[in-house]
């Protein structure tokens, strides 16, 4: 999901299948890929994920690049904020309690908790740690986009009341599978052993004219192949 004046949003639907046998792997199957979706005229990008979406048949879920929640004071409907070390808002207890038994660290100090910016998730997960200090939810880049995930999530349980809408973070997927190959030199040794395998396969681009009477050629996917992701993931 991009900003809503962007061109630069896309759905990927998928089909998920699973044999009857227990155990059984299950099929996944691409449906169809919408990219570059944005505002035309008095269609508004929002209206057009929605028409996707509702007219998918049999859809159970969906998963978005965005948070889908906001930081405790965002959300806050008190007529008086009595501060954070007072709110008797649990999550920011609970951001102000996880703060001060971790400690400090090192010489680096972040800076303070802002449930004005956090959310619980941020200063759990997304703060410190394996996948490092990422963005806050909050932020100046972020806030315009959970604004449209949830407008989008209000108007889809219009729609889809069963539809289950779930949040992802790119950066941490990328991270764990990074971790998953133990580490980024094997996460990276993975990737130039699947453009082996996206040669063999005829996916990738050919050398030009000058290349190929000399060396120095990079081998890089064919921007055509990647129309085709789930031949080139097989």
């Amino acid at each position: 999901m991009s900003g809503a004046n962007a061109r630069k949003s896309a759905v990927v639907l998928l089909q998920l299948h699973r044999p009857s046998e227990d155990h059984a792997a299950l099929n996944i199957s691409l449906l169809s890929v919408y990219e570059k979706i944005g505002s035309s005229g008095s269609l508004f990008s929002d209206d057009r994920i929605l028409n996707i979406l509702s007219g998918a048949s049999r859809i159970v879920e969906a998963i978005v690049d965005c948070p889908l929640t906001e930081p405790p004071c965002v959300s806050c409907v008190r007529p008086v904020c009595p501060g954070a070390v007072r709110c008797e808002d649990v999550s920011v207890a609970m951001m102000l309690s996880h703060e001060s038994q971790r400690g400090r660290k090192g010489a680096h100090k972040l800076r303070p908790v802002n449930p004005q910016q956090q959310r619980l998730w941020d200063i759990m997960y997304a703060r410190h740690g394996a996948f490092g200090n990422l963005e806050p939810s909050y932020s100046a880049n972020m806030a315009p986009l959970v604004v449209r995930a949830r407008t989008l999530a209000r108007r889809l349980k219009s729609e889809l009341p069963d539809l289950s809408l779930r949040e992802t973070n790119i950066a941490i997927l990328v991270a764990q599978l990074a971790q998953l190959f133990d580490g980024k030199e094997l996460f990276n040794a993975f990737l130039a052993s699947c453009m082996g395998v996206w040669r063999v396969q005829g996916l990738s681009r050919s050398p030009s004219e000058f290349f190929a009477q000399t060396s120095g050629w990079v081998e890089v996917i064919e921007p055509e192949s990647l129309k085709s992701p789930f031949e080139i993931g097989q």
